[in-house]
């Protein structure tokens, strides 16, 4: 008898981060980029950045993971550096704006975007 192969589709697992996604739309940029800018400060601080403090965000890829909201793990440029920066944007309901949770520095573009834990401190 022969076996019947079927193709099977990739799903996203609960609780793990989807695949990284490096075709961003433009709702994916502005998206992205208000997160990033809506942790400038504290991301700034924690990077002790001086040199490069206004410099925009530029998203390069995002990965998410569903919790009580979305974890983005985003690649963006800040100047000359390429950062991983992991956010939690919390469920409407809360009223809570994003918060940072993680930054990863010293990235390359060609760097994979894996999770990493949280290294920054919730109040």
């Amino acid at each position: 008898s022969k076996v019947k192969m079927e193709q099977v589709t990739p799903v996203r697992l609960m609780g793990g981060f989807g695949p990284s996604t490096t075709s961003l739309t433009e709702e994916d940029q502005q998206t992205l980029t208000g997160l990033l800018e809506a942790v400038r400060s504290p991301l700034l601080t924690h990077l002790s950045v001086n040199n490069d403090r206004d410099a925009a965000f530029t998203p390069l890829a995002y990965s998410t993971q569903v919790v009580a909201g979305l974890i983005y793990m985003i690649k963006a440029q800040l100047g000359t550096e390429i950062l991983h920066v992991k956010i939690l944007k919390p469920l409407p309901h809360t009223g809570l704006g994003p918060s940072l949770f993680g930054v990863l520095r010293n990235q390359t573009a060609d760097s994979d975007l894996l999770p990493f834990e949280a290294n920054i401190s919730q109040q």
